[in-house]
């Protein structure tokens, strides 16, 4: 996304792929960015999308697992929305993992309302610091990952220790999918 002449930023889009009028990013510390701070109401902003290759795997027919830290919660979130309007997914289950000062769940109602829609979907809100401790649990839920795909999204601290933990357990690479921050 261009904001202003030499100045660009990259984003994930929140928003689902059915939805491509409407796109939706996950923002948070506009004031400290300076791709934002000078950016003036109604200023244009050019975006080019989509770019990557962090999408959903539509042939599958194994359980997928989502399994987000932080604001890498948004192009989860468009993964999910994506497979709730294909409906495809046999079952799907979100691991969403924020630090305690990170402020929390944000779309936390959002994450319990597909749950409470879906009878195909699980969702579990995880704080803690420590990533290998948080990600424990998701190992403990699914200790064998020969059988499902995984989609994994945020920092490359988190992604560098959860795909080791994940492969400890059998996760095939190419069941193995991943969306990093910067």
């Amino acid at each position: 996304m261009t904001l202003k002449e030499g100045i660009s930023a990259e984003y994930f889009i929140a928003s689902c792929p059915c939805d491509g009028r409407y796109l939706e990013f996950h923002l948070d510390n506009l004031s400290d960015n300076p791709a934002f701070s000078s950016i003036k109401n109604g200023q244009i902003v050019n975006i080019e999308a989509p770019k990557g290759d962090f999408i959903l795997q539509e042939e599958s027919t194994r359980p997928a697992l989502f399994l987000a830290y932080a604001h890498g919660f948004a192009p989860i979130k468009s993964l999910i929305e994506h497979a709730i309007a294909l409906e495809t997914l046999t079952s799907f289950h979100l691991y969403w993992i924020v630090p305690p000062n990170e402020g929390g769940h944000y779309q936390n109602n959002l994450c319990r309302a597909w749950a409470d829609a879906l009878d195909n979907f699980q969702y579990t809100p995880l704080t803690g610091n420590e990533i290998k401790q948080s990600l424990r649990q998701v190992v403990e839920d699914y200790p064998d990952l020969k059988d499902v795909e995984v989609y994994l999204s945020g920092p490359k601290s988190f992604i560098t220790v959860a795909e080791a933990m994940l492969r400890e357990h059998n996760l095939p690479e190419t069941q193995f999918h991943v969306g990093k921050l910067n």
